[in-house]
């Protein structure tokens, strides 16, 4: 069960746009998972990598959904991807960011409706 409302609203927002999985594609976070403590801040980067067939885009793009959650916010950089690249985005956790569990849904896409997406989870500890 999802305890986020907006990553369930946003994963179904993503299932009922028509998204299919972007074929021969990876999607890898690192850290996969984040604990901070109120006012702390950490990166966390996106590995991605998408084997290119003729016609296929060479432009790939990165969003994070939310973008906030419960006084955690994720802030992207560049958000524009090659087919075989790495970006970061910040993570971070205001001062009085709620303890407990936050989860985010990272997604690369082309112009197509492809995706590929991974969960990152940032823990807030009191």
């Amino acid at each position: 069960m999802l305890r986020n409302p907006l990553l369930a609203l946003g994963l179904l927002a993503l299932a009922s746009c028509g998204n299919t999985p972007l074929p021969d594609a990876t999607l890898r976070l690192s850290p996969g998972s984040v604990t901070l403590k109120p006012g702390q801040s950490t990166n966390v980067t996106v590995y991605f990598k998408k084997y290119l067939y003729e016609g296929d885009p060479k432009d790939y793009f990165l969003s994070v959904s939310p973008d906030t959650d419960r006084g955690v916010r994720v802030t992207t950089f560049g958000p524009s991807l090659g087919a075989d690249d790495s970006t970061f985005f910040r993570v971070e956790a205001a001062s009085n960011a709620e303890p407990g569990r936050h989860t985010f849904l990272v997604v690369v896409h082309d112009n197509k409706q492809h995706s590929v997406n991974q969960t990152l989870t940032v823990n807030v500890s009191p």
